[in-house]
C-alpha cells in the first residue's frame, strides 16, 4: 500500500502539506488509541496545534520551525516526517 502523501514536501502547495500533517495526526492518534491510557480528547488538542503552527506559517515562519514551537516528541516526529523533514534533533525537543 502506497503512503497517501508520498510526495508531499514543506514546500508544496500549503493545503496538500496540511493535509499530509492532518493525515499523520490522524494516524497517530489511531495507535495512541490501542493503548491503555489512551486520552479521548488528544486529538482535539493535535488539532489546535496544527492550528497554531499553520498561524505561524502564515506569519512567515518555515513550516519545520512553526511544527517544532507546537508539537514535542514522537508526535513532532511523525509530523515532520508526514512532510518528508529530518527527524528533530535532540535541540529541537528541548526547545
Amino acid at each position: 500500500m502506497a503512503k497517501v502523501f508520498a510526495d508531499v514536501t514543506a514546500q508544496s502547495d500549503p493545503a496538500r502539506v496540511d493535509a499530509a500533517i492532518s493525515h499523520a495526526l490522524i494516524t497517530y492518534d489511531k495507535r495512541q488509541a490501542r493503548g491503555r491510557s489512551y486520552n479521548p480528547y488528544a486529538i482535539a488538542h493535535y488539532c489546535e496545534a496544527l492550528q497554531r503552527a499553520r498561524a505561524l506559517v502564515e506569519a512567515g515562519r518555515p513550516w519545520r520551525a512553526a511544527l517544532v514551537e507546537c508539537f514535542n516528541g514522537r508526535l513532532l516526529d511523525n509530523v515532520l516526517k508526514a512532510i518528508q523533514e529530518a527527524p528533530s534533533t535532540r535541540d529541537e525537543q528541548r526547545f
